[in-house]
């Protein structure tokens, strides 16, 4: 009976959580998300801008987007669902990086685990809103799952996080960074 009261217990923290992070996003709005969900939208048109149409103050220059893969992302998700869908998919993910990472460290090290989640949390905390940026805990922590799984080849997944990641968002040097870290610390 216990048992059973303890994983409901589990459960409804996970959900609460959830809720938690879902609510907090609702009641926030990114000013780059316009031009992401437009540019978004002139992709799936077929055309790709090289030169900023965004902003005033760069108009006409050249521009490359490398967030375009998230833009098309998110756009689709707007177009489609709406705005309440780009909150639960940005909550969904910064929720997903959270739990994956307590999960990873609750058996081999708790303490390293609470310390990475209380980091993520602390760094989510000051700009937790519907951005691409959001989307970049949970790449960092599934390279870290992959650092933690290296005697068993993990590391074969590298290039796809990182193409997936450098193509949502410009914090793909966290992976970078988390692995010169990794592997120092085995020096």
């Amino acid at each position: 009976m216990f048992a059973m009261l303890t994983k409901i217990a589990k459960w409804a923290l996970y959900l609460l959580s959830l809720a938690l992070i879902i609510n907090t996003l609702s009641h926030t709005f990114d000013g780059d998300l316009g031009w992401h969900l437009r540019f978004g939208a002139e992709i799936t048109q077929g055309t790709f801008p090289y030169t900023d149409t965004y902003t005033w103050t760069f108009f006409g220059h050249n521009w490359t987007n490398h967030e375009w893969a998230g833009d098309i992302l998110y756009w689709t998700l707007y177009n489609n669902l709406g705005y309440g869908a780009l909150i639960a998919f940005t909550g969904l993910a910064v929720w997903l990086a959270l739990i994956l990472n307590i999960k990873n460290f609750s058996n081999n090290n708790p303490t390293i685990g609470a310390a990475v989640t209380v980091v993520l949390a602390l760094a989510l905390n000051f700009i937790l809103t519907v951005r691409l940026a959001m989307l970049s805990a949970l790449f960092f922590v599934l390279i870290i799952l992959t650092l933690e799984k290296i005697e068993k080849k993990g590391y074969w997944y590298w290039p796809i996080i990182f193409w997936l990641w450098a193509a949502v968002h410009g914090s793909w040097i966290l992976g970078f960074i988390i692995i010169s870290i990794y592997l120092f610390s085995y020096l």
